[in-house]
């Protein structure tokens, strides 16, 4: 069955899957990096009053790129 829902859901299903790594107990949503992504995907998407400098860019990037290869390991 492939994968569907909002991406809280499929991160949710993937951390009780093991494939992410749980968020830690009591800590700030935000101090979680998946967390952060999260947020910055739905204001990206939904709109938000927040202004982030150009310059974040590439971390954004680079942080997803992390996390996609996390999940889907290159082929060796």
């Amino acid at each position: 069955m492939a994968a569907r829902g909002t991406l809280r859901n499929l991160v949710d299903r993937a951390r009780k899957g093991g494939l992410l790594p749980e968020l830690t107990p009591g800590a700030n949503a935000l101090s979680d990096p998946i967390e952060a992504l999260i947020a910055l995907r739905n204001g990206l998407s939904h709109g938000t009053s927040d202004i982030h400098s150009p310059g974040m860019a590439l971390e954004i990037v680079e942080a997803c790129a992390f996390w996609i290869t996390h999940l889907y390991p290159p082929a060796r």
